[in-house]
């Protein structure tokens, strides 16, 4: 004799005539009827998630492939170690010198990422800025103003009248890869875990 089953569909128990291993069972069409409706459900809500991945993979594969994309990641990496840089050194703000703990601050570009991407993401073209006065307001605040002395004059006070010479002169275009942008992003990220860790860095990321 067969042994109760709980009803898929009204979930009370009962005794049906015959069993599958595995099946959900129903005592009345009624009932059948909506264990139907609900494997419907199932159906259609496992085909959604499926299409949702495969639409998250497409996306990233694109993402993955596309050069712009990954410089813009790989730039605001290079951003954050050149904030990290400067603020484990001690140094404020390269064009006014502030250095407070409610200022937020940001890896500046000397020469513009958009003119100048062949030292885009070189390191020794990113400084700690204070974000919204000099990098935001000021357009980086490259000359100084009337009170402060200016990215140009922080750099040659911090590094040598050189430093700026090579900032300025000719760089050969960068011919990056996805690959290379990625590879680079692991490299500067590893940096910026050292640092935050309370590590020395692990170069002079300054050096000509």
């Amino acid at each position: 004799m067969n042994s109760k089953r709980k009803c898929g569909g009204c979930s009370q128990y009962f005794r049906p005539e015959q069993t599958f291993p595995g099946t959900v069972a129903w005592c009345s069409p009624d009932c059948g009827l909506i264990v139907a409706g609900k494997r419907t459900i199932t159906l259609k809500r496992s085909e959604k998630a499926v299409e949702r991945k495969e639409s998250r993979e497409a996306v990233q594969r694109l993402k993955d492939n596309d050069k712009s994309h990954q410089m813009a990641l790989t730039k605001r990496e290079a951003q954050r170690l050149g904030n990290l840089l400067d603020k484990v050194a001690g140094f404020g703000c390269i064009s006014c010198e502030t250095e407070k703990p409610d200022i937020q601050y940001c890896g500046g570009h000397f020469k513009t990422a958009g003119g100048n991407p062949e030292i885009a993401l070189d390191i020794r073209n990113i400084s700690r800025q204070c974000n919204v006065y000099c990098n935001q307001h000021l357009s980086g605040n490259i000359n100084g103003t009337k009170n402060s002395k200016g990215y140009k004059s922080g750099l040659i006070d911090r590094y040598g009248p050189a430093y700026v010479e090579w900032l300025e002169s000719y760089h050969e275009p960068k011919k990056y890869t996805c690959e290379d942008l990625k590879e680079l992003r692991k490299v500067y990220a590893a940096e910026i875990r050292r640092l935050k860790a309370g590590e020395k860095p692990s170069r002079n990321w300054r050096e000509l």
